[in-house]
């Protein structure tokens, strides 16, 4: 029986393999994707259009992104981290643990170096309006901790008003894709990511299959998630002590059955400017 389980296994994982997209493009050996860190960066960043369809071309990557990919800009120091915590009256609770610890390793001892970006794609309100809501404190799923507060996981969870759930700390390894969990080694992928989700509520299209949720609000996302998107960004790379590669869900499990579209409506531009102008006010 052990002998067949065993054999049922490896077929699911070379299947998985053989789907995806992503793991063409991903070294084994060196336990990153291939290329220089603007490479992969262009790649993991393809635009995610309705259905999970990426754009045919490389992103091009916004200027201030591509110094920090390019490792022009020093990474923010855990004494600049504290002043503004400080002056903000946040501590470590508010970005995911302590910055003076180490961020997730896998079990080869590779520390993360990818920051993931998703967005949770509910609730579906199918052929109804989004609530005029969405984006104040009165709708219930912002209040994060309490729609997501049995979850084990993924890192964190940040409501359209900026409230923050973490479900574990940025030190703990957790897998949260397909790519993870379907076409990768676990003593690899299980570290190697950090994953965030941005509450997002969906929709369904008229004329698509019943119940799709396809369409999202757009703007898809507030200025205060990408506020406290760009913040906990630099914490999780001021942990790493290298600027992380961002990444999106959907381009990460391309090709894999039941594979993702997230995030959708995400301005990368805007992004990019949020964590400028964070940098800039940590490092002043």
């Amino acid at each position: 029986m052990k002998t067949i389980i065993k054999f049922i296994l490896v077929l699911f994982i070379t299947a998985s393999y053989s789907q995806s997209k992503a793991i063409k493009n991903f070294s084994i050996k060196n336990q990153a994707f291939k290329g220089s860190k603007i490479t992969q960066a262009e790649y993991l960043l393809h635009h995610v259009k309705p259905m999970g369809i990426l754009a045919r071309d490389s992103t091009v990557l916004p200027q201030f992104l591509h110094k920090l990919m390019n490792d022009d800009v020093s990474v923010v120091s855990i004494s600049e981290i504290d002043i503004y915590l400080s002056d903000y009256h946040l501590d470590y609770s508010d970005v995911g643990g302590s910055i003076q610890d180490s961020l997730s390793r896998n079990k080869k001892g590779a520390s993360a170096k990818y920051f993931v970006i998703h967005d949770t794609s509910t609730p579906n309100f199918l052929n109804k309006d989004f609530p005029s809501n969405i984006n104040e404190d009165s709708w219930k799923q912002n209040d994060v901790e309490v729609r997501w507060g049995k979850r084990n996981g993924p890192h964190a969870f940040i409501g359209r008003t900026g409230k923050t759930f973490f479900p574990i700390n940025f030190s703990v390894p957790w897998r949260a894709t397909g790519f993870e969990n379907e076409t990768l080694n676990k003593a690899i992928s299980r570290g190697l990511f950090v994953h965030i989700e941005l509450v997002q509520p969906r929709k369904s299209k008229t004329g698509k299959w019943k119940d799709n949720d396809i369409i999202a609000p757009d703007p898809g996302f507030t200025q205060e998630q990408y506020d406290k998107l760009a913040l906990l960004y630099i914490c999780t790379s001021a942990r790493a002590q290298n600027w992380l590669v961002p990444a999106y869900h959907a381009v990460l499990d391309q090709g894999l059955k039941n594979g993702h579209d997230d995030p959708q409506n995400f301005k990368l531009n805007k992004f990019s400017d949020n964590i400028e102008a964070l940098v800039k006010e940590l490092k002043d």
